[in-house]
């Protein structure tokens, strides 16, 4: 369920389900746009929405201000513009029909279930999606409060609803569901401190971070946005090396926090208070790596801007042979022609 543009068109979610391991997936909203738009907007306008990373430099001029927006620059131009109208209701009452369902079988019958044996629903949002799935969750937490104490009903969600967000444009979450908040450190459209209570944070640096001398965020960043070049990876590194195959036991092991009893300055490795490990050269190495084995580099909003001129030269990622080099040292040999097959 998301906006990022080009994968909503293209067999994105069969892309993610590769990419994480065959996991089921089901589209129920793609949000996207497929065609570019032609717009007039003021100078200064356009100006201020560039500097501040709303669109990109993947637009040319026609006539006076009027300018043709790439399809991904356009969902995100709507999304600042106007969250509220951008809101499609259809896809609200989707959602909350899901919620129904899923909560309805919450030992609604006095059938006791066990969270192992017991269906889930989990959505995972990308980007201004967000924003129509917290609503919807507000919507349906607000009426089922009308007839259940509060308690019970984000007892309910909690149990029932496991919801990953990508990338978030959404600052507010309704306190129930379990969530889990993913998102690049260097993508400035995200909030990090989403809300909701009990939720599991992961974060990383992308490769793609840039800015100029002035300061203004470069073209680049915009890819660490990107659930196609970088955010899927990232999730398929997580759940690859710590042995799960469900967001509900991403969450599940996420939540469980430990207190050291030693110093964590003074431990040799990365330390985590959680169960979710997160291997030492994340950052630098693997997530790079997988985004070449996963052919990300092929899904860039800015292929010229985040690869370089030289695309060999100036990459941020590695190439194929360092890149299998740096997969197979994580995962075992031939882990990497296993991953890029199941891609083809």
């Amino acid at each position: 369920y998301g906006s990022s543009g080009e994968a909503s068109g293209t067999g994105g979610v069969e892309y993610y389900s590769r990419v994480l391991g065959d996991l089921p997936m089901a589209q129920v909203y793609s949000g996207g746009c497929s065609e570019d738009l032609d717009i007039t907007l003021p100078s200064y306008t356009m100006w201020r929405l560039r500097k501040r990373g709303w669109i990109g430099s993947a637009y040319s001029e026609k006539e006076g201000n009027t300018l043709r927006v790439r399809a991904q620059d356009r969902t995100h131009l709507r999304w600042a513009a106007n969250p509220h109208q951008g809101r499609s209701r259809g896809a609200r009452a989707t959602l909350r029909k899901l919620l129904n369902v899923a909560v309805a079988g919450d030992n609604h019958d006095g059938i006791e279930s066990d969270s192992s044996s017991s269906p889930h629903l989990v959505l995972v949002v990308h980007s201004g999606a967000a924003l129509e799935a917290a609503a919807a969750l507000h919507d349906w937490k607000f009426c089922a409060s009308k007839t259940m104490p509060l308690a019970e009903v984000e007892a309910k969600l909690r149990h029932s609803v496991t919801v990953v967000t990508v990338a978030s444009l959404c600052r507010s979450f309704p306190d129930g569901p379990a969530y889990v908040h993913v998102s690049m450190l260097d993508d400035p459209l995200v909030h990090i401190k989403a809300e909701g209570d009990g939720a599991v944070r992961l974060n990383a640096l992308s490769p793609y971070y840039n800015s100029d001398d002035d300061g203004d965020v470069g073209e680049q960043y915009r890819d660490a946005h990107n659930m196609d070049a970088c955010l899927v990876q990232f999730l398929s590194i997580v759940m690859r090396v710590n042995g799960l195959i469900s967001f509900r036991s991403l969450y599940e092991n996420g939540g469980r926090v430990h207190a050291p009893d030693i110093d964590p300055t003074l431990y040799a490795l990365t330390y985590s208070e959680t169960d979710i490990d997160l291997p030492p050269n994340l950052d630098l190495e693997l997530l790079p790596a997988m985004i070449r084995a996963t052919g990300g580099h092929q899904r860039l909003w800015h292929p010229e801007e985040s690869l370089g001129v030289d695309k060999d030269e100036d990459s941020p990622l590695p190439d194929e042979y360092m890149a299998e080099a740096i997969v197979e040292c994580q995962y075992g040999y031939g882990s990497y022609k296993e991953i890029a097959d199941a891609l083809k």
